[in-house]
């Protein structure tokens, strides 16, 4: 365990206009004066702790800015294995978020809000068993176009009931848009890490975001 002292200096860093160089050579000596008097007596596995631990705490500590951009679709009758971008700012998604809990509910309003803009669709799937969660979304959904709330299958999670409620939603949102690129599945326990661009620098979520690039609509 890093000591009291340790903690503060790393918080301490995030204030720092470091490179990213200098950064890690801090963090490997602070390391390696912690690992030494440790039980992990292997030098090689003390490089590896320290090589992953602070790559991590630079990404905490030192976000970069999320880039805004997506691969696009290769044409079908174009063989090439180069990547194409496309801004962020083109992309329309279509968000399904499963929701079971009524205390989830600030949870869910800060998600979609988050990822909220005019050119997305957004589906929230209560689960039939908590009618009282369905009424509070559909009320605060009425404050948007492009909200939605349904509640159209019981869902066991883990079981196939699950899956019946992401098949659900895809089709919906098929119903109620044709215009997205791409489709996100999150849940109610899911929240954004890093803010979006248009918000300033902070920290865009990899859960949230990881499908973006690789999951594009047939």
């Amino acid at each position: 365990m890093l000591s009291h002292g340790i903690w503060l200096l790393l918080l301490c860093w995030s204030s720092v206009a470091e490179d990213d160089e200098v950064y890690l050579q801090n963090c490997y000596r602070l390391m390696d004066s912690q690992l030494r008097h440790s039980h992990i007596q292997d030098h090689s596995c003390q490089q590896k702790i320290a090589g992953i631990y602070c790559a991590r705490s630079m990404e905490v500590e030192q976000p970069q800015i999320f880039q805004g951009q997506c691969r696009q679709p290769a044409a079908a009758d174009i063989q090439s294995t180069e990547m194409v971008y496309r801004d962020f700012q083109s992309i329309s998604l279509a968000v399904l978020v499963l929701a079971a809990y009524q205390s989830q509910l600030p949870v869910i309003k800060e998600l979609v809000t988050s990822l909220w803009h005019s050119r997305h669709s957004f589906l929230i799937h209560v689960d039939q068993k908590f009618p009282v969660l369905h009424a509070s979304a559909k009320d605060w959904a009425k404050g948007f176009d492009n909200i939605y709330v349904r509640s159209e299958v019981s869902v066991k999670r883990s079981g196939a009931s699950l899956l019946a409620a992401e098949i659900y939603g895809i089709t919906e949102l098929l119903s109620l848009s044709k215009s997205w690129h791409y489709f996100i599945l999150l849940s109610d326990s899911d929240q954004l890490v890093r803010i979006s661009l248009k918000k300033g620098r902070g920290r865009v979520s990899q859960l949230a975001f990881a499908g973006i690039c690789s999951c594009p609509k047939s």
